[in-house]
């Protein structure tokens, strides 16, 4: 049975009607326009508008669709608002509501079947647009002035996007190509921009709160998670992954601060923690079975690990507390079960650690004090390498070098007091140093080379120095 209810409120409103299904359109104000064109079976349409000069055009079914159970409410309040709806297919369904003046909708599905689109507006110039696929569904809610939202699923299967916008001048994208997935953005405040492009059937999700945050993701692959969280002003966040398995997680607090993580191939998890202004965290993964964690509390800290090239069961633990502090981390080339862990807590401390090569390898370097430098290389099978400075309150101007080159080596060096200096070089094979330093302006310098080499070192006391060469 056809029904078609026509209520015009004030005159020069225009509606063209050309329905097979039930069509209700209810309009007041002056100006308004409604343009329908229904084709196909069970169709549904209600449309009401209230205020002036307000724009709407729906199109449903054409060649093609099988049932044509589509469904579409679009409700506009204001002035100078329009709603668009472009609908092919079967059991599809909009829903687009617009509060406020100068607003615009706009939803695309001609690809398939089980299709829904739900977008809310209230305010001033905030744009929505949603083009799908197949048995795709998308929400987007926008509250505020001059917010851009655009969803696009037109080559994805079962994918769902969800995004939310309330304040002024944000924007929000999402493109998904994958058969499935979940892709979420949540923006509070002014400026931010988020974009996820998602061809993973994982989930895919991007929070911002605050002013001027960037936020992009690119993910493919296959069981992929990925969140972004941006807390403050001027962050910078990336992700670009094409992994399996893999787990990644960026939250950065402050203002100013910038992650960056790029990572190939799967079973990785990655997390990276900014809380501050002005620190930087950046992570280059292409590895199996990694495990990276980096966490940064204070300004201007700088923080990188690297896994490149290298198998399974590598992990690199950073953490930063306090200013200015710098860690570099990387395994290359590695074989297996490689670990680098690095602590920092106090001012001006450095640390670069560097694993070629190998395999069973281990390094930690652990930082409390003032204007520290601590600088690992390992290269081979089986090597250990350890280093600790100092203490909270006794701790100053200390420095560790130390190289590895062979098999079966080990160095531990721990220093505390001030201006201690330590420099070790293996060379060879089944070498050992171990070395502890207390007191004050002591140095120690030793350099081995050869094989079967063992050493212990203690010193206490005040200006001792000690250089042995083997």
């Amino acid at each position: 049975m056809k029904k078609a209810i026509l209520v015009f409120g004030v005159f020069l409103n225009g509606v063209f009607i050309f329905a097979q299904s039930t069509t209700d359109v209810s309009q007041s104000g002056i100006n308004n326009i409604a343009n329908i064109s229904q084709e196909g079976d069970r169709n549904t349409l209600i449309i009401s508008q209230d205020g002036d000069e307000n724009y709407s055009e729906v199109v449903q079914g054409s060649e093609g669709d099988l049932f044509g159970d589509g469904y579409i409410l679009q409700t506009q309040f204001g002035n100078n608002s329009e709603a668009y709806v472009f609908q092919q297919g079967e059991f599809n369904s909009v829903s687009q509501e617009q509060f406020g003046d100068f607003n615009r909708l706009e939803v695309v599905q001609d690809f398939g079947n089980s299709n829904v689109a739900v977008q809310f507006q209230d305010g001033f110039y905030n744009s929505a647009t949603s083009r799908q696929g197949e048995a795709t569904a998308s929400w987007q809610t926008q509250v505020g002035v001059s917010n851009t939202a655009t969803i696009s699923q037109e080559i994805s299967m079962s994918a769902v996007a969800y995004q939310t916008q309330i304040g002024e001048g944000n924007e929000a994208s999402i493109s998904q190509f994958s058969f499935e997935g979940t892709a979420r953005q949540n923006q509070y405040g002014i400026e931010n921009r988020a974009e996820i492009i998602s061809g993973s059937d994982g989930n895919a999700e991007q929070y911002q709160d605050g002013k001027r945050n960037y936020a992009l993701m690119e993910v493919s692959g296959t069981d992929m998670n990925a969140i972004q969280i941006q807390i403050g002003e001027d962050n910078k966040v990336e992700v670009n992954s094409s992994g399996f398995l893999s787990n990644i997680e960026q939250t950065q607090i402050g203002e100013g601060n910038v992650a960056m993580v790029e990572e190939s191939l799967g079973e990785n998890e990655i997390f990276q923690s900014q809380i501050g202004y002005k620190n930087m965290a950046t992570i280059n993964s292409s590895c199996m079975d990694c495990d990276v964690e980096q966490i940064q509390v204070g300004d201007r800290n700088t923080a990188e690990a690297i896994q490149n090239n290298s198998a399974q069961g590598n992990v690199i633990s950073q953490i930063q507390e306090g200013s200015e502090n710098s860690v570099v981390a990387t395994q290359d080339e590695v074989g297996t079960v490689n670990r680098i862990s690095s602590e920092q807590n106090g001012i001006s401390n450095h640390i670069e650690q560097f694993q070629n090569g190998g395999r069973e390898n281990r390094m930690s370097a652990i930082q409390i004090g003032n204007s520290n430098v601590i600088l690992q290389t390992q290269s081979g099978i089986t090597n250990k390498m350890e280093a600790s400075q100092g203490t909270i309150d006794f701790s100053e101007n200390n420095r560790i070098y130390q190289d590895q080159d062979g098999i079966q080596n080990t160095i531990i060096t721990t220093q505390n007091g001030v201006g201690n200096i330590t420099e070790a070089f293996q060379v060879g094979s089944f070498n050992t140093i171990e070395n502890t330093q207390t007191g004050i302006n002591n140095s120690l310098i030793i350099s081995q080379t050869g094989d079967a080499f063992f050493t212990t070192i203690v010193q206490t006391g005040i200006g001792n120095s000690i250089i042995i060469s083997e």
